[in-house]
């Protein structure tokens, strides 16, 4: 058995009240790179044989970037503060593999878990009651790159009868949240930026990682052999980008509010199971490339006296690219009696939301609201028996149903234009 967890809490932050009268550039950055690897083997040789292997891996606890409650940064009459930064960046790999044989004369059995639960918290933060005045520009950004590999093998052979099983599951679901509190004023002589990215380059291209699990079972034995596998990807993050409400933001240039997510889920199961007499051998396989990504301003976009432009413009998007795929295979052959059975499933149902509420925004140029997304789910199934007597069955599902929400909800005025856009492509 193989257990590694990692729960540690890293932090970057200027706590309640600081105050920063003066300064060229202000820069607070929290890291995290971490590659987390477990492999078990397991095997027993005897008249019964037992061989059982396990391991897992966890990431979790929070990495944050913050300024604390009340801090007041550029208040100073005569002094100024030029541009602010937080930047957080958490790259994580967990890969787990387990390996369980057996071999006997009278009852053999093997049995492989892989585990691996990435689900670390990211919190890039102003806090409440804020007094920011920048002469340049304001950034905030919280960027994770997580990749999730799960593999388990479970083989068992006998001259009587065997069984082999394998359980692997991975699961990418951190949970970032970039934002500015309630009850703030942000002022800046340039641009104000808030950034949540998730398995994305800089350029928006999508990064080779995902949630990855592969499921391996085998039995052989001459009277009577079983095979089952189980494994489950699951890639869900949760993003939340926004500026809480009373908030009042005012830029010389653009405001951008950006939360991006790429989600891939990608699973592979096989049970054979070979015997003289009966054999059956099944699969359960799922991969879900869901999670949630929302985008929201509750606070103001205006001039100190509430009536003016707040902004040269105003951006929020939300997008998500979703990916599922599955590839499930159960064989069974006996000479009498053999059944085979898969059930796969695949989603990629993502919900995106791009919303203002309750607010006043005032702009010299657009201001656009955009929810987006891709949704690919790719299913495949085959449960192939073959005996006197042979039982085949292969259940398949897809589905590439995204949620999306646009939604301006305040008193916006905007030259030239006040937009939102929901616009989502599937496939699958």
């Amino acid at each position: 058995i193989v257990s590694i967890k990692d729960s540690g809490t890293i932090k970057a932050t200027l706590v309640d009240s600081s105050v920063i009268e003066q300064a060229d550039d202000v820069t607070l950055s929290a890291k995290l790179t971490q590659t987390l690897w477990g492999q078990s083997i397991g095997g027993a040789i005897g008249a019964v044989a037992v061989g059982v292997s396990i391991a897992s891996i966890t990431s979790e606890g929070t990495v944050e970037t913050s300024l604390g409650n009340g801090v007041q940064i550029g208040q100073t009459v005569g002094k100024t503060v030029g541009d602010l930064a937080l930047a957080l960046m958490v790259t994580t790999t967990g890969f787990a593999q387990t390996i369980a044989v057996a071999a006997g004369a009278g009852i053999s059995a093997a049995g492989a878990d892989a585990d691996v639960d990435l689900k670390r918290a990211l919190k890039t933060k102003i806090g409440n009651n804020a007094a920011i005045k920048l002469s340049g520009n304001l950034s905030l950004s919280g960027v994770s790159a997580m990749d999730a590999d799960a593999r388990a093998i479970g083989v068992a052979v006998d001259l009587n009868a065997a069984v082999g099983i394998s359980l692997a599951d991975a699961y990418v679901k951190p949970d970032i949240d970039t934002y500015i509190g309630t009850g703030g004023t942000i002022v800046a002589g340039g641009t104000i930026s808030l950034l949540s990215r998730h398995n994305l380059d800089i350029s928006g291209s999508p990064l080779d990682k995902s949630a990855t699990v592969l499921g391996v079972a085998g039995g052989g034995g001459v009277l009577a052999a079983g095979a089952g596998t189980d494994v489950i990807a699951e890639a869900n993050p949760t993003l939340d980008t926004y500026v809480g409400s009373t908030t009042r933001l005012q830029a010389t240039g653009a405001i951008t509010m950006q939360s991006l997510a790429y989600n891939r889920a990608d699973a592979q199961a096989f049970g054979i199971a070979i015997s003289g007499v009966l054999a059956v051998g099944a699969v359960l396989v799922d991969a879900n490339a869901n999670g949630t990504n929302s985008v929201y301003l509750l606070g103001n976009v205006t001039d100190a006296a509430g009536t003016g432009n707040g902004a040269a413009s105003l951006t929020m998007t939300a997008k998500t690219i979703s990916n599922a795929t599955v590839f499930g295979l159960a064989l069974a052959g006996g000479l009498f009696g053999a059944g085979a059975g898969v059930d796969a499933e695949t989603q990629a149902n993502p919900t995106v939301n791009a919303y203002i509420k309750g607010c006043t925004i005032r702009t010299s140029g657009a201001v656009l609201v955009e929810a987006l997304s891709e949704t690919n789910a790719e299913t495949d199934a085959y449960g192939i028996a073959v005996a006197a007597v042979a039982i085949g069955v292969s259940l398949s599902d897809a589905t590439a149903s995204p949620t999306l929400k646009a939604k301006i909800g305040c008193d916006a005025a905007a030259t030239p234009v006040c937009s939102t856009t929901a616009v989502y492509t599937t496939s699958g």
